[in-house]
């Protein structure tokens, strides 16, 4: 496509084909021309709007997908609901008209999945970015007594993991190294792996939480586990002990990230989440989870500030480092 902005009459298409779902609170929506939504706040039913931001970039397979997974994961675990999205697409001149529409179906296809409206933003070819980037702010809602932060876990209470780990960059790798990896997996591993897709969302889990005390909750991204950890260790201002042998890890994320020499522990994991609670909710938590058919996992506790350990058998230290936070 030829750099600038996108030909008006295949805009005005675009918009129109993929809106993701309309909301009667929503007065002014994606339009030619206009530079703002407008939403009525009067008509919402709760009192507090959460609004989160996120880019993809690492990946050009699925990104349209991606980018509403992953911010809606944001607002999950925050114990809020989607209202609406506004999204920036940068794309490089090699690509063409119908591979946007294929990004902005993906994003429909989603948005609907979690009721969510396109309410706007800004769609651009440019000869800054090599691959497709999409941009996505996402606005939600709850009311007052259904926020969970991440800074409100306590020492004390338990550590859970939700699912297996790294199914996010499990798929990922996957697909970006499929012809390299065909030999050494099995064919069953290969079918897991694609049913891995299906669970980048923890709306589900989310959900659930919902009827429970829970102190924290915190969606597991770039950095893995370990940074996931970390940052709940320093918006809380506590410490952790993780037991290796409590998390759950597919063999085939095991092989994969072994022949790639990635650390499964750092390895990009939306669709895992960590929370925490008090020890006596344990037992009907786990429990819930077993009969919602979800995998949950007690893989630890939050311990005094300053103290990081991982127990593979036995405490061994974990030095805070700052650089545990980013992908690897």
């Amino acid at each position: 496509m030829r750099k600038g902005k996108i030909d008006l009459g295949n805009l005005k298409e675009i918009i129109a084909s993929y809106t993701g779902v309309k909301k009667s609170e929503t007065l002014l929506s994606s339009s030619i021309g206009e530079d703002c939504c407008l939403i009525d706040l009067k008509f919402l039913k709760d009192d507090v709007m959460f609004i989160s931001s996120d880019p993809i970039t690492f990946t050009s397979k699925d990104i349209g997908k991606l980018a509403v997974i992953i911010n809606t994961n944001d607002i999950y675990a925050s114990g809020g609901r989607g209202y609406g999205i506004i999204l920036n697409i940068l794309l490089p001149e090699n690509k063409t008209l119908e591979d946007l529409k294929e990004v902005m179906s993906q994003i429909h296809a989603e948005c609907v999945v979690h009721n969510l409206e396109i309410l706007g933003g800004h769609t651009e070819v440019t000869d800054v970015v090599n691959d497709i980037v999409v941009s996505l702010t996402i606005i939600g809602t709850s009311s007052k007594n259904e926020i969970v932060k991440t800074s409100t876990s306590k020492e004390g209470d338990l550590i859970f993991l939700t699912k297996t780990l790294g199914i996010e960059g499990t798929t990922i790798l996957y697909k970006e190294f499929k012809e390299e990896l065909q030999n050494l997996l099995s064919e069953d591993e290969k079918i897991e792996i694609e049913k891995f897709c299906e669970m980048l969302s923890i709306k589900k889990e989310c959900e659930i939480l919902k009827n429970f005390k829970i102190s924290s909750m915190h969606d597991v991204t770039e950095g893995g586990l370990m940074g996931a950890l970390f940052e709940m260790s320093i918006s809380s201002q506590n410490g952790f002990r993780i037991f290796k042998d409590k998390i759950k890890i597919h063999n085939a994320t095991k092989k994969i990230c072994e022949h790639l020499n990635k650390d499964v522990y750092h390895l990009i994991s939306s669709g895992n989440l960590i929370f925490t609670c008090e020890k006596d909710q344990k037992d009907i938590v786990l429990k819930e989870f077993e009969k919602q058919n979800i995998e949950c996992s007690l893989i630890g506790e939050i311990i005094s500030k300053g103290n990081y350990f991982i127990n593979d058998g036995k405490d061994v230290e974990k030095p805070f480092d700052i650089s545990d936070s980013f992908f690897k």
